[in-house]
C-alpha cells in the first residue's frame, strides 16, 4: 500500500484522477456543456466514477427533471464545481478525498474497469 503523509504528518492514500479521455475538443466540450462522466478516482486499490456537474448545469437539469417526472434524483457520484475544467476536477477531488468523501461510495466492480483505457491528469 502507498501512502504519503501530508502537512500534519497524517498518512493518507495517494490519490489518481484519470479521465477516458484527455484532448482539447473534451476538455472544450466538457466546460461548454458543464458536464463530464468519464471522471475516474483512485484512492488505494480502489476505483470509483463521478460525475461532474457545474451550476448551471445541474440546474438546468434539475428544472427539466422536476418539469418532466416531478422529481430529480441525484447521483451519489455527483460533484459540482465552479466549471468543469481539469483544473477545477483535480483541485474538487482532492478536496473530497481529504474529507473522505470516497469512503462513502461504492467502488466499481473489477469487471467494470478491466478493459478502460484511462489517461491519469493529476500528479
Amino acid at each position: 500500500m502507498q501512502l504519503y503523509v501530508d502537512g500534519m504528518g497524517e498518512p493518507r492514500m495517494l490519490l489518481g484522477i484519470y479521465l477516458e479521455e484527455d484532448n482539447d475538443l473534451l476538455t472544450w466540450e466538457a466546460e461548454s456543456k458543464g458536464y463530464r462522466s468519464d471522471i475516474y478516482v483512485k484512492v488505494d486499490a480502489e476505483m470509483f466514477q463521478v460525475v461532474a456537474y457545474d451550476m448551471v448545469r445541474i440546474t438546468q437539469d434539475f428544472n427539466d427533471e422536476l418539469q418532466n417526472s416531478g422529481f430529480y434524483s441525484i447521483d451519489p457520484n455527483l460533484i459540482l464545481l465552479k466549471s468543469v475544467t481539469k483544473d477545477e476536477i483535480i483541485l474538487t477531488i482532492t478536496r473530497l478525498h481529504q474529507h473522505h468523501f470516497f469512503k462513502a461510495l461504492k467502488p466499481l466492480a473489477e469487471e467494470d474497469i478491466s478493459n478502460l483505457s484511462l489517461v491519469k491528469i493529476n500528479e
